[in-house]
């Protein structure tokens, strides 16, 4: 069953192009490297410049936790969460 993690987040004002970049980074390593990934998306909130919505889509939870292990994992979220003000996510489950 699919496992999706949705992460709100607000980064600081002038950082915008930075973490952009830096989450198109991530998302094309994510992307090649990791079959179970169907889904790594960065959405903007249309009435907040400075506001996104991560969308992170996996085949099934076994995929989530290889995603999470990967050598890259912690490196490129540490970069990200320098950037960000306030957020935070949610997994969920499809249901049958």
């Amino acid at each position: 069953m699919n496992v999706l993690t949705v992460a709100h987040v607000e980064i600081s004002e002038g950082s915008r192009e930075a973490f952009i970049q830096h989450f198109d980074d991530y998302r094309t390593r994510v992307l090649s490297e990791e079959p179970g990934t169907l889904t790594f998306d960065l959405c903007v909130n249309c009435h907040g410049k400075n506001q996104f919505l991560i969308e992170e889509r996996f085949l099934d939870e076994a995929s989530r936790q290889a995603h999470l292990s990967t050598d890259y994992h912690d490196a490129a979220v540490n970069k990200l969460r320098a950037y960000i003000v306030n957020g935070d996510a949610t997994n969920y489950q499809a249901l049958g």
